[in-house]
């Protein structure tokens, strides 16, 4: 079963629409709310992922801490950011998967693992780390 989530109204209708059929069969369910609100639900989860949000989050330790406590024990997260902005290179892909690495690792995930991606405008990175 998979819990989709995101601040924007939009993206939430834009979500239901693409994942309406998974949607009716009780395998998917989209909400509107914070990545903050998520102990709210009550739930724990095999595995955690984000893409190109991080960058938003007011705290990303506390964030992060937030959601290793919403994991499983053995549970995975990972996290993708891509920089868009122009003129973005490898380098500005380095230095977020360093930032990134270093708020994973302060929020207590282990075992960081990083891919990447070779994108345009800018690699993108992917990190994996365990609870």
């Amino acid at each position: 079963r998979v819990i989709g989530i995101d601040h924007s109204p939009v993206m939430v209708r834009q979500a239901s629409q693409r994942l309406a059929g998974a949607i009716r069969l009780g395998r998917v369910s989209v909400r509107c709310m914070a990545v903050e609100e998520v102990p709210a639900l009550g739930l724990t989860f095999d595995k955690i992922y984000s893409a190109n949000v991080t960058q938003f989050f007011a705290d990303p330790v506390a964030t992060f801490q937030t959601l290793y406590g919403c994991l499983k024990p053995g549970g995975l997260i990972a996290s993708t950011h891509q920089p868009r902005n122009k003129g973005a290179s490898p380098k500005d892909t380095a230095r977020a998967a360093d930032k990134l690495s270093a708020n994973l690792l302060a929020a207590g995930f282990k075992g960081l693992r990083r891919e990447v991606l070779d994108l345009s405008p800018s690699p993108a990175i992917c990190l994996i780390g365990g609870a």
